[in-house]
């Protein structure tokens, strides 16, 4: 059976690429920190779908650590999918330069920008070796938006992504960019942030993000947003006058913003 790694793929929306990809039969690699969440995930899926899942603890902020990923996947025989799905939220003041913020500002560019771009072309060269293989990096609809850090990188990721998916046209590899709008998951939580407070119809159900985006792969789209309301968000901000990703930005800052938890 092939193989898909998915990256972050022990909770939230990497748990759903993992769920999704086992129910259709591919044996997993799944990348993440907690070992006991990774044991019980890949136990779980590998009794339920009758597939191999394997379970690799590894801190992605880590250079040394994300060579170690590049080498497996060089070394990963019929590879169909490679999920880049590890992130957290960078919620900093960008006046701030304590210790603290530049750590946190390195780790995220590791694990969302050096990350994304070392896995996707070692992915790439394997899958144009066997002549098929789906790559796919979240990014997010706030890669059109003005928040900081996160929005630079995800606004790299899905230009990134654009420019691999034309280079590998003909060659039987898709590159696919996926950008969700805010999920009810643990990624507010692993920040130590509070739920936004935002209207419940912004919200998306990870399983329609994770089909979504499956879905989109198998077509060869480039870039995928899911949901209607969404792609016309996703439209208004990035065609529209730059003064709307402004406004919209700072709607959010003014009455969506996240609190932190104390």
């Amino acid at each position: 059976m092939a193989t898909a790694i998915i990256t972050g793929g022990s909770s939230g929306l990497g748990l759903e690429f993992a769920r999704a990809l086992a129910s259709q039969g591919y044996n997993l690699a799944i990348i993440a920190r907690g070992e006991a969440a990774l044991a019980a995930v890949c136990g779980e899926l590998s009794q339920k779908y009758h597939i191999k899942a394997r379970g690799i603890s590894a801190d992605l902020s880590d250079r040394r650590v994300a060579d170690q990923i590049v080498s497996l996947i060089d070394h990963t025989h019929d590879l169909a999918y490679f999920v880049n799905n590890a992130g957290f939220a960078v919620h900093l003041d960008m006046t701030d330069d304590s210790k603290e913020a530049r750590r946190a500002h390195e780790a995220a560019a590791q694990v969302m920008g050096i990350n994304v771009v070392l896995f996707s072309t070692a992915a790439a060269k394997v899958m144009k070796r066997q002549g098929y293989g789906h790559i796919i990096n979240v990014a997010s609809t706030a890669s059109l938006t003005f928040q900081g850090h996160y929005s630079a990188l995800k606004s790299y990721v899905v230009t990134f992504t654009e420019s691999v998916a034309l280079n590998l046209r003909g060659t039987g590899v898709w590159a696919t960019a996926v950008c969700p709008s805010w999920m009810k998951t643990n990624f507010h939580r692993e920040a130590g942030l509070g739920e936004p407070n935002i209207p419940s119809w912004l919200y998306m159900q990870p399983t329609k993000v994770v089909q979504a985006a499956l879905k989109g792969a198998k077509k060869g789209k480039a870039v995928v947003v899911p949901t209607i309301r969404w792609k016309i968000i996703y439209w208004w901000l990035d065609h529209g006058p730059i003064a709307c990703r402004r406004h919209f930005t700072m709607w959010y800052l003014n009455n969506g913003n996240y609190s932190k938890k104390h």
